[in-house]
């Protein structure tokens, strides 16, 4: 060990089917899970499918094939590991509500604030990582029964059949004490609290790690030869990499036990989100005519209604870039909409999540079946930077002619074209208390009657 500056390495975990924010720090190796299934091109964090490793193995053990990949493949003094959500924090001071046993504390973006308050800096992170042997975080309490009482961390796993096979647990617990009896006594202590080690994030000492290591895949590669996954589903396939969290908990509390190392517990920070802002292009690159719309999950199904009436009017002679604005659209809704381009070798629908740009922001919300997202469209000049134009457009709309005929205008020296909202000088003119209220206190405006469509 380089006792002036060892050699601290923490891998972090990430999904190939997401393009998260990564943290300018030296400390943090970035790392994509199961590298060998990314079909991407040009992707430049590393890999975990060089050298020795169980790339492979991704869909049952999960960010295990990173810390299997970091322990055969490279040299440190320290090693961790984290994910692309979850980091351990270092700040001097704990985040945690008193009486929180929930385990991790929730921020909603990882951007430089959290950066700086978490403390996720090198010389913060050395000034602690560098004073102990393992860093981890805490046991996260496991949920009551109907009668008010803890579970234990067994009971728990009955409970949870769509994470755990009982069986396989029972076959991890007989493992465990056939091949490594000095770990007995901790997996009764284990499985029988209240208390469950989760998320696989620490930083150790290189012996240490070593040890955990050869412990957790010896155990988890006999496992994986007996479980019985002919009824599993995709869920239960990542039992492995979830019992994993376990044999950590179990091997945390032999260490524990000895006495003999300096140990430290920091909070987990799970960042809500970590989607990377990405600079957008022209879906395509000749007649691009690119349409925008801000929809929430509510409005989803009239977004649908509004961009199939453009399908059906499209030209040939064009490129229809749709892009929707939005930040809480279900996974289900985006693939009705997706789908509506299947069929259309010039059509693109692409989705934008706006929300970091303005993350501090309140807006004024005058019903409950509309939302914040109807104020993403005056970012469109801030996200739209690589196209000279673009129609922006209501979702509740139908469009009975090619809308390209709209792109067409040709607006000469104007920054826009707009209609008038003749709905919003209804209620000005005095069908809404409420709206005029608004506009004198809150945004006064030196004609109303000019409001416009936005």
């Amino acid at each position: 060990m380089n006792v002036e500056k060892p050699d601290i390495k923490i891998f972090v975990s990430h999904r190939i089917d997401l393009d998260s924010e990564t943290i300018d720090n030296p400390l943090y190796i970035n790392v994509r899970c199961g590298a060998v299934y990314d079909e991407r091109e040009g992707v430049s964090i590393l890999g975990d499918d060089t050298g020795d490793n169980i790339s492979k193995k991704r869909e049952s053990f999960c960010e295990l094939t990173v810390m299997y990949w970091a322990w055969k493949n490279f040299e440190a003094d320290y090693y961790g590991l984290c994910h692309y959500r979850r980091y351990i924090s270092f700040a001097e001071k704990s985040y945690q509500p008193e009486n929180d046993k929930s385990g991790y504390l929730a921020h909603p973006y990882l951007d430089a604030e959290a950066i700086d308050k978490y403390c996720l800096n090198e010389s913060s992170m050395r000034n602690i990582i560098e004073k102990y042997d393992v860093i981890t975080t805490p046991a996260e309490e496991v949920f009551y029964d109907c009668d008010g009482k803890h579970k234990s961390v067994y009971q728990l796993c009955i409970d949870r059949k769509r994470d755990f096979d009982i069986d396989g647990v029972d076959e991890l617990i007989k493992l465990v004490k056939q091949k490594y009896p000095k770990y007995a006594q901790d997996t009764d202590d284990y499985f029988n609290d209240n208390c469950a080690k989760f998320y696989n994030c620490f930083v150790m000492k290189r012996n240490l790690f070593n040890e955990l290591c050869v412990f957790v895949f010896d155990i988890l590669f006999e496992l994986d030869k007996k479980l019985d996954k002919s009824k599993y589903n995709v869920w239960k396939m990542r039992m492995p990499g979830m019992m994993a969290e376990h044999l950590i908990g179990i091997f945390y509390l032999h260490i524990k036990r000895k006495a003999i190392y300096k140990i430290l517990e920091k909070d987990l920070v799970l960042f809500l989100e970590t989607t990377r802002m990405q600079k957008l292009l022209p879906a395509f690159s000749t007649n691009n005519i690119p349409i925008v719309f801000s929809s929430s999950d509510y409005f989803s199904p009239i977004a649908c209604v509004a961009i199939q009436s453009i399908l059906e009017n499209k030209s040939d002679k064009y490129n229809y870039d749709i892009l929707i604005l939005e930040s809480k659209i279900s996974k289900i809704n985006k693939s009705l909409l997706s789908g509506l381009a299947l069929n259309s070798n010039n059509v693109s629908i692409r989705f934008y999540n706006p929300k970091p740009l303005i993350k501090n922001s309140k807006f004024y919300i005058n019903s409950k079946d509309q939302s914040e997202e109807a104020y993403y469209r005056m970012l469109v000049p801030y996200i739209l930077v690589n196209y000279k134009k673009a129609i922006v457009l209501d979702c509740d709309l139908i469009a009975k002619c090619d809308i390209a005929d709209l792109y067409n205008i040709d607006l000469e020296n104007c920054f826009a074209g707009i209609v008038p909202d003749v709905v919003y000088h209804g209620y000005y003119m005095g069908l809404s208390k409420e709206i005029i209220e608004y506009c004198a206190k809150e945004f006064p405006m030196r004609n109303p009657e000019n409001y416009v469509n936005t």
